[in-house]
Order: C-alpha cells, then structure tokens, then sequence
C-alpha cells in the first residue's frame, strides 16, 4: 500500500511525503555511493526502487539496525520518505512491528 499526502515546506511551497508499508525483501549495500548506506526493497514493492538510508540522517545506525533486524525476523514496517534523491526512496523514518 502507498499512501502519498503533502507537509507544508515552506509558505510557498509543497512537499510531496510517502509512505510505505510491508516487508523487507531485500537488503542492498554498495560501497561505491559516498554517503549512502543500506538500501531495501519491500515485499510489496516500492514502485519498483529501493528506499535508501543516508550517512546524514541522525538515527543512522539506528534505523541501519532495525532494517536489519526486520528483514531476519520477517517483520512489518512501515516507511516515511521526504525526498527521492537519485531517484531511490529516502528512508527517512522506519517503524516496524
């Protein structure tokens, strides 16, 4: 399931938020991108794409931890996306259960 609604960024203009539910399919890493850490596919998919975990975000090691925590369990999480860089989903809040 995606489920696409807007945040207000500023007065003028918009943001688009997504987020997405599921399973974690598939664990990616790839030394060769500066700044970006594990990538994840979800069962169900992603609009086809990975949701990509950045250096720059403050629970980095955190979020890196329950990705991979989930993803050996099988457990249910949800994710929250504020931007698309390189056209890969930010992974920007992970909430599993």
């Amino acid at each position: 399931m995606t489920i696409l609604y807007f945040v207000m960024a500023s007065e003028s203009a918009f943001s688009a938020v997504e987020t997405f539910r599921g399973k974690i399919g598939n664990i990616h890493m790839n030394s060769t991108v500066d700044g970006r850490g594990l990538c994840i596919r979800m069962v169900p998919a992603i609009s086809d794409t990975y949701a990509c975990l950045y250096k720059n975000n403050t629970l980095y090691k955190e979020i890196s931890a329950l990705a991979l925590t989930a993803y050996v369990t099988g457990a249910e999480c949800s994710i929250t996306s504020y931007a698309r860089p390189a056209g890969f989903v930010s992974l920007d809040l992970l909430d599993c259960y």
